[in-house]
């Protein structure tokens, strides 16, 4: 098992991390997941993600985590087969809190435990997950696992209820 790169610092929402480009990497089963937190104009570009999220905490599982962010790109990757650990989430990508400008286009998602792409809401204070576009993707299996009734390609758990959610789901 390896350790996924982590670009996530614990000062809260000051972008801490800025203009980071991962470029043609294969991640593959390794513990934890790959974090974008305090970060401002991220670039995924041709990736494979395998085998992700192996590993339990009350919080949840995914393969790519979002916090705190801005502007980041998930294009033409292949994301597939989060774990099915049976807690929250199991998503391929998840945007959780304070999220603005998610884009995710041109990927594969399969195979994922819940959603491929998890527009997450949590109940942080003031939270948003505004101006997603998803655009342009495959998704095949995704929402496997049926945990917590999580099921589908794309998902939104709580939706407006808990957090602001927005943006454009198109032509996947």
């Amino acid at each position: 098992k390896t350790t996924p790169p982590q670009f996530a610092s614990s000062s809260g929402n000051d972008d801490t991390w800025q203009d980071i480009t991962v470029r043609n990497n294969y991640f593959h089963d390794y513990q934890g997941t790959i974090s974008f937190q305090n970060t401002s104009n991220v670039t995924f570009v041709s990736n494979r993600v395998i085998l992700g999220g192996n590993h339990i905490t009350p919080q949840g599982s995914c393969d790519i985590f979002l916090g705190y962010s801005y502007n980041v790109n998930f294009t033409n990757n292949i994301i597939n087969q989060c774990a099915n650990l049976s807690n929250p989430d199991q998503s391929g990508i998840c945007p959780e809190f304070y999220c603005d400008a998610t884009y995710a286009r041109g990927n594969y998602f399969y195979g994922n435990a819940s959603g491929g792409y998890e527009v997450c809401g949590t109940s942080h204070p003031n939270n948003y997950n505004t101006n997603n576009v998803i655009t342009g993707n495959t998704f095949n299996g995704n929402g496997i696992s049926g945990a917590g009734g999580q099921l589908g390609s794309i998902i939104a758990p709580g939706g407006h209820t808990v957090c602001p959610n927005s943006g454009t789901i198109s032509d996947n």
